[in-house]
């Protein structure tokens, strides 16, 4: 949200934490949100009107269960949920410290009537592109009906700089 973090004392409450999600603002309008704990407290602000969709997947160095051949190049991108390893808290962890990079899509929306060439039926979009569409993921594919507005999606991809095998 903008804010710097407070300097850390060496306890449990020195993490940060900004979750990022879609929500209707104030007025109604889709949009980027950040939420973020103050104190012991959470606040939610508004960051980029008009946001849609917003997806992410992580890109993965090695996630096969090998001890050898991390390059610091990703080998796939996967899913938050396909990081989890059910009843394994250790692997799952491990699979997070091999996140080398960060895919993001986003489905932004103009105001009303800002489609110059108005389609008479609706369209599907797909922040991350329709090889990333998953059914077990309902932001990947977004159905929305025609209504005079222009959509464009945007996609970038962010290298993480983490130590391999690091924290």
């Amino acid at each position: 949200a903008g804010r710097g973090e407070p300097s850390p004392t060496g306890g449990a409450d020195d993490r940060a934490y900004s979750v990022f999600h879609v929500q209707a603002g104030a007025n109604g309008e889709p949009s980027l949100m950040c939420s973020y704990r103050n104190g012991s407290t959470w606040t939610t602000v508004p960051i980029v009107q008009g946001v849609e969709g917003f997806q992410v997947l992580y890109g993965v160095d090695y996630n096969n269960g090998a001890t050898s051949g991390q390059d610091s190049v990703p080998d796939r991108y996967l899913r938050a949920s396909q990081l989890v390893v059910a009843g394994n808290a250790a692997a799952t962890e491990e699979n997070w410290r091999r996140v080398r990079s960060l895919r993001v899509g986003l489905l932004v929306r103009g105001p009303a009537n800002s489609a110059v060439d108005r389609a008479a039926t609706g369209r599907t979009y797909y922040p991350l592109g329709v090889d990333q569409s998953s059914a077990a993921d309902v932001g990947s594919a977004l159905a929305i009906a025609a209504d005079g507005r222009l959509r464009q999606e945007l996609g970038f991809t962010v290298y993480l700089h983490n130590r391999v095998g690091g924290n």
